[in-house]
């Protein structure tokens, strides 16, 4: 049973891909922050997952994980 004071995760990444997004994001330059997830009209569903590193932007929900921010 859920009580007004819990959160639901959104997103989950294993230990490993957060190491390895940290690796990755050290090597984009300084503007870039974190992680974007989208979600797009295409694809054979008539959606398409999108995930790109980027800054953050006005009006962005934000989820920090081991360091890494997703937008």
């Amino acid at each position: 049973m859920s009580t007004p004071d819990t959160q639901k995760t959104l997103v989950t990444a294993t230990p490993a891909a957060l190491v390895e997004l940290r690796r990755l994001l050290d090597n984009e330059p300084d503007e870039v922050t974190g992680v974007r997830m989208a979600v797009k009209g295409g694809g054979c569903s008539g959606l398409s997952y999108v995930l790109d590193f980027d800054k953050k932007r006005d009006g962005d929900n934000e989820l920090m994980m081991d360091d890494v921010a997703f937008y």
